[in-house]
Parts: C-alpha cells; structure tokens; sequence
C-alpha cells in the first residue's frame, strides 16, 4: 500500500506543475494576442504580476509594458474574462513600477 503512495505522490506534483506550467502558457498567448491587435511588435516588460489558477484562486495578469516607441500600456486580466490593454501616461507607468518593484 505504502508503495502506491510513493508511486502517486509524484505523479501528482507532476501533474500540477504540468497544469500550471499550461496556465502559464495560456495567459501568456491571450497577452500576445492582445499586443498584436494594437498593433506592438517589441516590448519590454516593466512589471509582470502573474497569479496561474487554482482551486481556490482564479488567473490573474498584470503587467506594464513600454513599446520600441516609447509608449506605455497597462495590461490586466482577471479570471476568464478579455485581458484589457491601456495606454499609460509614462508618469503614471513609472510610479506603478516603482509601487511594484
């Protein structure tokens, strides 16, 4: 019996960090996606807040981006609803950094 045990118990670690990794995977093609329809090409990530789902929390994405132009956008995403991109001020951007670092 004990030996079953031993037997699943990385099966499951497995499994859940296969799930998450999917989750990962998931957010992160919907927030290209996103970034594509705008359009933006090259980007650079000032803040990457990812929360992959679980039993007890939903998906949550929030990150500030800047563009090759200089442009800065908020992204958000929560639960199964549409991520939302929005422009920032760089003011605005900057400050959120900071509170975020």
């Amino acid at each position: 019996m004990s030996l079953i045990a031993y037997l699943l118990l990385p099966a499951l670690v497995l499994v859940i960090f296969y799930a998450r990794k999917r989750a990962r995977q998931k957010l992160d093609a919907e927030f290209l996606a996103v970034l594509r329809a705008f359009p933006i090409e090259e980007y650079e990530l000032l803040v990457d807040k990812v929360t992959t789902p679980s039993t007890n929390k939903s998906a949550e994405v929030y990150r500030i981006v800047r563009d090759s132009q200089g442009h800065y956008f908020i992204y958000m995403n929560t639960g199964r609803s549409a991520g939302v991109l929005q422009p920032l001020s760089e003011e605005r951007a900057l400050r959120d950094v900071r509170a975020n670092s």
